[in-house]
């Protein structure tokens, strides 16, 4: 399906980076740019070198910006665009926020020469676009390439080392790797694996929602149109697929089609009201093994330099409960009741900031618990979200190292001895005594006398 648009303003997201070696860049200019053209290459330099690991939601750029970068319209971005989609060369999906909708751009790698040269759809459109002569000089320029690189020779018998001939391992760590070295291998799976995906909904059973939307009469179509939405809300608020179903029953239009936007509003409005204290209660028992962080993880963060025990019980707890579970916990601990505004602010760091629903709990455990406000104030939750967003901090580990370290700057500035300034006084043990002369009694009358005898005049 292709996709474009004629909205300049529409944001874009660069979901990962791929390398461009020499020999990628070589297959590049002169096997796919005389089918996709020079601005299409460059659209696709630009997108790698634009990359960037750090990047929230509420920092995306537009296409317009895209066509600054190019110096070229929408209209010959977007034919670009799909040149590169067509060749496989980049995959364009596009994502749906409460705030907005966005272009996720997923890079891949430049193929091998051997590759290109094996898509018959490919090779046969390269023929036709530089002719029979240019297109055999470049499959026997490459060929001789790739024949270069490795020579043959006849072997009888091989006799490399295997690996436990010369590395010794625990029999019990070599039959069952450690949760450390398990982890690691998931963490390290190449990214070309996973679908381009900005928000996470693996742990909806959708499978159990189509079910109960067929049972309670829910039209089918509304699942499908609104399920970024849904996954979003349960995320949020921490909602079963059976509470969110329970959630949609009082608003549907027609009686059989969703209205979200009174499905939000009434969330924000009555989640107190909805969600009673023993279901709320009986939420925060669950095991820490349900929703918290597994062996593995617990392991590794133990190992990060600068985190105090403290650190690590927060880290443990704010991966535990979602935003909004997290400020009623945070509220029943302090007293009081949550207020409206507050779940505003709450979606807003979701939905506009774009931020981890870890991080927002952390964020919420400082304003509330650390800082010893009430309640939540937007300017300073807006404040702090800004300073973290400058200071490149996106994970619950960043923000505590990074506090842990301007608390550091800020008490070495207070604690800093400044210079006395010394004012020098009157040494008057250094000064001329000044001697005082007496005057004549009599020499005074007579001054009086001349005096009065004027004035009578």
């Amino acid at each position: 399906m292709m996709y474009e648009t004629s909205d300049p303003k529409k944001h874009y997201f660069i979901a990962n980076t791929v390398p461009l070696f020499p020999s990628d860049l070589k297959v590049l200019t002169k096997l796919y740019q005389p089918l996709v053209g020079a601005m299409a290459v460059s659209l696709y330099q630009t997108l790698i070198q634009n990359y960037s690991y750090d990047q929230l939601l509420a920092q995306t750029n537009t296409l317009y910006q895209l066509q600054e970068m190019l110096d070229c319209s929408l209209e010959q971005l977007f034919s670009a665009l799909h040149k590169l989609e067509a060749t496989g060369l980049v995959r364009t999906f596009l994502s749906k926020n409460i705030h907005m909708e966005l272009l996720v751009f997923r890079l891949q790698k430049v193929p091998s020469s051997s590759e290109f040269f094996a898509t018959s759809l490919l090779s046969s459109l390269l023929r036709e676009k530089v002719g029979d002569l240019t297109f055999q000089t470049l499959s026997q320029e490459f060929a001789q390439i790739t024949k270069s690189q490795q020579r043959k020779i006849e072997t009888d018998q091989e006799v490399s080392a295997s690996f436990f001939e010369v590395f010794t391992l625990p029999e019990a760590e070599a039959i069952t790797p450690s949760d450390e070295v398990q982890q690691a291998a998931i963490d390290n799976q190449d990214a070309k694996l996973a679908p381009a995906n900005v928000a996470d909904q693996d742990q909806v059973d959708w499978q159990l929602m189509a079910d109960l939307f067929d049972r309670n009469q829910i039209s089918p179509n509304d699942l499908k149109q609104y399920k970024f939405e849904l996954a979003s809300l349960m995320n949020l608020y921490g909602l079963s697929e059976a509470e969110m179903v329970e959630e949609l029953l009082p608003t549907l239009k027609g009686g059989h089609h969703i209205d979200m936007q009174a499905v939000k509003r009434d969330l924000l409005a009555n989640w107190r009201g909805v969600h009673n204290d023993q279901r709320t209660q009986a939420y925060f028992k669950q095991p820490e093994e349900k929703a918290g962080l597994s062996a593995a993880q617990k392991s590794a963060l133990a190992k990060v330099k600068g985190l105090t025990e403290a650190d690590r019980a927060i880290l443990v707890e704010v991966n535990r409960y979602a935003p909004m579970r997290y400020l009623e916990h945070l509220r029943a601990q302090k007293g009081g009741k949550v207020l409206t505004n507050e779940r505003y602010i709450i979606k807003d760091l979701k939905d506009q900031w774009g931020m981890a629903d870890n991080l927002i709990n952390l964020l919420l455990h400082t304003a509330l618990v650390d800082m010893d406000n009430s309640t939540l104030n937007r300017n300073l939750v807006e404040k702090t979200a800004n300073d973290w967003m400058q200071n490149q901090v996106v994970s619950p580990v960043d923000a505590l190292l990074y506090m842990h370290k301007r608390n550091e700057q800020m008490a070495h500035l207070h604690t800093r001895k400044r210079p006395m300034k010394v004012i020098e006084g009157t040494d008057w043990s250094k000064q001329p005594v000044k001697q005082e002369t007496k005057v004549d009694l009599e020499k005074m009358n007579q001054i009086f006398k001349e005096f009065s005898r004027k004035k009578t005049k």
